[in-house]
């Protein structure tokens, strides 16, 4: 590997631990620096996003982080770090009955997520599988029907559809 590019890859991963820790130590000022200077480099990418929805969260601007979760998981709908950024935010928020249900959505996508890697041998019936594989599609269908095709698209590529 170049050496260059090695430092490239450093200077920027350091720039997001940067952040991260600014955002723990209430150094807001500092975090959004760095989240800036990684939104100029890297537009568009969802580990930035991610990060600029951490800062919303930090802010306690939770709407906001909410519609750049929104957003991120229109485009993954399995990403499993929003998914457990949404369960922060309910329960940050007093709301439990959110949470509980933000939490079996990320154990449902967990569990598809198993069946596909194959880690649950013992339970690769093809009907379990075509069950969860609805269950999401409905509920897409439901929350971002401009986004049903890429949903069924992946679901198809990974063989649960």
């Amino acid at each position: 590997m170049n050496v260059r590019l090695l430092c490239f890859d450093a200077e920027w991963t350091l720039y997001e631990q940067v952040a991260v820790a600014a955002m723990d130590c209430q150094r807001l000022d500092v975090a959004k620096d760095c989240v800036g200077v990684l939104s100029k480099q890297f537009p568009g990418s969802m580990r930035v996003g991610r990060l600029e929805a951490l800062l919303f969260e930090a802010k306690g601007e939770w709407a906001d982080a909410e519609r750049s979760y929104a957003l991120i998981l229109e485009n993954n709908p399995f990403d499993q770090i929003v998914h457990k950024r949404k369960i922060a935010i309910a329960k940050a928020q007093g709301d439990m009955a959110l949470a509980v249900e933000y939490l079996n959505k990320y154990l449902e996508l967990s569990a598809i997520s198993q069946l596909t890697k194959g880690r649950n041998r013992e339970e690769e019936s093809s009907e379990l599988q075509s069950l969860a594989a609805e269950a999401l599609l409905k509920d897409y269908k439901q929350r971002a029907p401009l986004k049903e095709a890429l949903v069924t698209n992946l679901l198809k590529n990974m063989k649960l559809s």
